[in-house]
């Protein structure tokens, strides 16, 4: 469970994981908090109620009610249960956020907690002209987050979630999967069926043949994975291709014993550590 906070000024990460703490008091500690029908100055923007594990998502904070502002800093917590993983106190009420949630976790909440104040015109009837009132209060937002689970397949640069096409050769194409049918998916193992397609290259592969082969596929071993500019989810990153029959050694001389029988696709997987 991660939840980290991108500070604009210098481009530097501040984070926490799986760690109690506690922020600084930006409010202060008499300010009475707001009543249950006042309006709130900012909400969440761009949290979901619901994000697939492994996957980062952004989000901010955003202004709610333009007859309200915000005053001084913003806390902002998350918590699972009775305790709080990540704690920190901004001055920037519009910064940007990234929440993770990884297998295993439970639901958390994200709350932001603030000092918010209004000023009205309203009409006094004893000096009969119009009088500012002000009204200062703390207010807190929140949003529940839960995970669920969205496992994909790496597709050359692209991710799949049960796909039914796949291209093991990136480079030419030569070795493929289609018809690929699965019939489990998002467990520790994903067990289907598929067609292999695979270019015997003779006499080189522009003029080879495809042969079409039976097979049946395991993927397994899902992983967080780093694809262009942030965490994209779990993917597995082992794909089991077991042939019904053997490749045959007149098209396909070369191969060794054990790829005649079958072949294990490794997905390329960059890690993602904070």
């Amino acid at each position: 469970m991660i939840l980290r906070l991108l500070t604009t000024a210098v481009a530097a990460i501040a984070m926490a994981s799986c760690a109690t703490g506690t922020a600084a008091a930006a409010q202060d500690v008499h300010t009475p908090p707001c009543a249950p029908d006042t309006p709130s100055a900012l909400r969440f923007d761009g949290l979901p109620s619901r994000a697939a594990f492994g996957h980062e998502q952004a989000f901010a904070l955003d202004h709610d009610d333009d007859d309200w502002e915000v005053e001084d800093a913003v806390s902002l917590t998350m918590r699972t249960g009775n305790r709080t993983f990540f704690t920190d106190t901004t001055a920037d009420e519009f910064a940007d956020y990234y929440l993770r949630l990884d297998l295993g976790d439970g639901p958390a909440t994200v709350s932001a907690r603030y000092v918010q104040r209004s000023e009205r015109e309203i009409y006094d009837p004893a000096i009969e002209d119009y009088t500012t009132v002000t009204t200062t209060c703390e207010q807190t937002v929140s949003r529940n987050v839960a995970g669920f689970r969205r496992f994909n397949l790496a597709n050359c640069d692209q991710l799949r979630y049960r796909p039914r096409r796949l291209i093991i050769a990136c480079g030419d194409g030569n070795f493929q999967l289609r018809s690929m049918r699965w019939r489990s998916w998002n467990g520790a193992r994903a067990r289907g069926s598929a067609t292999a397609l695979l270019n015997d290259c003779i006499p080189y592969c522009a003029e080879g043949r495809f042969h079409r082969i039976p097979a049946r596929i395991v993927a397994s071993r899902p992983r967080i994975c780093r694809r262009g500019n942030g965490a994209e989810g779990y993917h597995y990153t082992r794909l089991r291709i077991n042939y019904r029959r053997p490749l045959s050694r007149t098209y396909f001389p070369s191969t060794s014993p054990r790829n005649r029988r079958g072949y294990t696709y490794k997905s390329t997987c960059f890690s993602y550590d904070y």
